[in-house]
């Protein structure tokens, strides 16, 4: 089930890792949330829809689209191909996630949930985000556990153990898959590259909008002003980035979305990064660049752990914490705190031993990785900060 971009580049390694156990056919579900991005990402992978829902242009609460795109979703799933579906698999806590969830209850299909258990403590914020993870945890029956913390988070929740799967992040997969392309970059993209590393900037969830926005704009003002290279990179929603765009000095450079390949060789070459993202958080450790995360708490705790800073939506503090940031970088073995970019064939053995799916005759399958043992809570608790 893929609604958003984030989540057609963490549930895309699991795609592709499905397919090489010859056990499991995906089905790729587009909800129409992002009907054009999550295409376009998961195209980045070399993968096309089995399925796309025409998006929702009718403009009502977060509550009303979730029910409504749980019906659609229902009604397209009961029988795709003329063939039951054995599980719906959903990533994160978008509304396409929680409505996916919603209809594998609906539909009396069991649900797997990856990146299952992250929490913020707070059921408001990020909202409703929050709430959609806190949910889904109700509905599904197979949750894989990105984190050790993700893992205590769902075992303290009463979820039993034996439907707890410790994978790491697959969103780390796919910044290991993306080290091998050769992606198509604009001349501007092309020009940050050969140049002086830039603070990269990026804003897009709805708790940020209002005074968030516009201290974000002043905070990058003055590290441009101070001499940095500054590029605020904007979202799709332009309610996330025109107020912060219409308030940057000349000296900001604003960049139009950019593909994930592209992003990521922008990212591996960034001094700092300034954003209120979880999947940015996660590369950002990864590829061990300064990080700073303009909220309040973060459901990411291993991102702190390894360096990254929380700053309150204040110019002064983001400015500082982003000084602060670059002066004490990541921990070299801090990459490690999301896993070792294998996550997905942990998901995908995973699905395929629940299903009881019979292994194939066809020949032997195409990585030694999946038949790698699983991580267990000990495993990643070692993987420690130097």
């Amino acid at each position: 089930m893929v609604g958003t971009r984030p989540e057609a580049i963490k549930l895309a390694p699991v795609c592709l890792a499905l397919r090489r156990t010859r056990r499991v056919v995906p089905i790729i579900v587009c909800t129409g949330q992002q009907a054009d991005l999550a295409p376009r990402t998961l195209a980045e992978f070399g993968l096309l829809p089995t399925l796309s829902l025409a998006p929702d242009l009718l403009h009502s609460p977060t509550f009303a689209r979730t029910s409504r795109l749980a019906g659609r979703l229902a009604t397209a799933l009961r029988r795709p191909a003329g063939k039951p579906l054995d599980l719906i698999l959903v990533q994160g806590d978008t509304l396409s996630a929680v409505a996916g969830a919603m209809a594998g209850r609906w539909l009396e299909v069991p649900v797997g949930h990856v990146e299952a258990g992250l929490r913020s403590g707070d059921p408001s914020d990020p909202w409703p985000e929050e709430q959609n993870r806190r949910a889904i945890a109700k509905l599904a029956v197979l949750h894989f556990a990105p984190t050790v913390q993700a893992w205590r988070n769902l075992v303290a929740e009463g979820i039993p153990q034996d439907r707890i799967t410790l994978t790491g992040n697959t969103g780390i997969d796919a910044v290991r898959l993306a080290r091998s392309w050769t992606p198509m970059l604009d001349t501007a993209t092309a020009g940050l590259l050969s140049g002086p590393a830039p603070v990269l900037a990026t804003a897009h969830r709805r708790n940020g909008f209002g005074r968030f926005q516009g201290a974000l704009a002043e905070a990058l003002n003055r590290l441009a002003g101070l001499g940095d290279t500054v590029v605020f990179v904007t979202h799709t929603n332009p309610r996330a980035t025109d107020p912060v765009a219409a308030r940057l000095a000349p000296a900001v450079q604003i960049l139009p979305p950019a593909g994930f390949g592209a992003f990521q060789r922008l990212l591996a070459h960034a001094a700092a990064v300034i954003t209120d993202s979880g999947g940015l958080q996660e590369e950002a450790t990864v590829l061990s660049r300064p990080a700073v995360v303009i909220r309040a708490r973060t459901e990411r705790p291993e991102a702190i752990a390894a360096g990254a800073r929380l700053a309150a939506p204040d110019p002064g503090a983001i400015v500082a914490q982003t000084h602060a940031a670059r002066t004490d970088p990541p921990r070299p073995r801090a990459r490690w705190l999301f896993g070792d970019g294998y996550a997905a064939d942990r998901v995908a053995l995973r699905i395929a031993d629940f299903l009881n799916a019979p292994r194939t005759a066809v020949g032997p399958v195409a990585t030694d990785r999946l038949t790698a043992a699983p991580l267990t809570g000990g495993a990643m608790a070692r993987q420690v900060i130097e």
